[in-house]
Formats: structure tokens, sequence, C-alpha cells
């Protein structure tokens, strides 16, 4: 996941589907996003840097990612 000036990116490869998700982040952490076929992702960043989110398409998925120092996520 990528967060640059409040647009969150975030691409996944399921092994059958390749989509980009796309939304914004509020002043208060709170995220959303949509794929281009149509999948939600939701979710809030914490004041510790933890986002916990929900994908919503034909599955349900979710998931939480950590700020490392780096500025990279981990999950």
């Amino acid at each position: 996941m990528i967060i640059r000036k409040g647009l969150a990116q975030l691409r996944v490869n399921n092994g059958r589907v390749n989509s980009m998700f796309q939304g914004y982040v509020s002043p208060d952490g709170t995220l959303a996003m949509q794929s281009e076929i149509g999948q939600t992702f939701q979710g809030q960043i914490d004041s510790n840097y933890v986002l916990r989110a929900r994908t919503v398409g034909n599955c349900v998925y979710d998931a939480a990612w950590k700020r490392t120092s780096l500025g990279t996520s981990h999950f």
C-alpha cells in the first residue's frame, strides 16, 4: 500500500485477478477505496499508523497493516 498526499493505492494479485484499489484517507484516518471491478476497501488508520480494513467483493477479507520506519507496510 502506498499513501501519498492523502491518495491511497493498493495493488492486489490473488492468483486469478490483478486489481488496483484507489481512494483517499480523511484527516481522521478513515480510508475508503474502490477497485476498477467494483470491490470496496474500507478501513481506519490509528495513531500508531496501524490500518485495519475490510475488503468486500465476491469474498470478504479482513487485514491489518503497520507502517515501518522505512515507510513500507507489513501485514
